[in-house]
């Protein structure tokens, strides 16, 4: 048996447009087979009609839509690992579309095993390497609980609420909550939201 592992990974992809991600994964962990199979090791998350696999099974690919996203999530915990992913957008008219990718790491700690976390950005011409918060935000817990869905984690205080109007007022360049022609139901999520000052 390997190094005790750290925890689980959870990619999720989603999108408010057609585009098509394209996943290339390797894990290796205590637990890991020497070349395991994408369905030994993950369970897909989401829609699982929009997940398809080269014939080398080395390759999955998630096509998402307005309607709905993917993910997948590791089955084992894992030591340490790696994946790359492309993104390939609707063609002549992706300018309104708006992606949110997102990497889940469990934030348990074990100890003598140190938290490290680091994302690559790559750009038309160069590449760049950022260091990810490595300490639990104080409001975080190792327990069960959703702390982001109750207050303080989502309140505002009088300043912080000003400083979300001004970049509502000024920076925001589209917003679908707004858009009556292409949404003409509001959408759940933009119902639920309050308006800022």
């Amino acid at each position: 048996m390997g190094r005790p592992c750290v925890g689980a990974l959870l990619a999720c992809a989603a999108i408010a447009a057609s585009c098509c991600c394209c996943f290339q994964l390797q894990f290796q962990g205590a637990d890991a087979a020497a070349t395991p199979s994408f369905g030994d090791n993950f369970d897909i998350t989401g829609a699982e009609d929009h997940v398809k696999t080269s014939p080398d099974g080395q390759t999955w690919y998630l096509s998402l839509d307005n309607k709905t996203g993917v993910g997948f999530q590791t089955k084992q915990k894992y030591l340490f690992g790696w994946f790359s992913m492309k993104l390939k957008l609707v063609g002549n008219d992706s300018a309104g579309v708006v992606t949110a990718y997102y990497v889940f790491r469990g934030q348990g700690a074990h100890q003598g095993v140190p938290q490290l976390g680091q994302a690559q950005q790559i750009l038309p011409d160069h590449e760049a390497h950022v260091r990810l918060l490595q300490a639990p935000p104080a409001c975080a817990a190792a327990t069960g609980n959703s702390w982001w869905a109750q207050p303080p984690a989502w309140a505002l205080d009088d300043g912080q609420r000003r400083d979300s109007g001004w970049v509502s007022r000024n920076l925001v360049i589209y917003d679908y909550c707004d858009d009556r022609k292409r949404f003409p139901t509001v959408p759940e999520e933009c119902a639920l939201r309050t308006k800022t000052s």
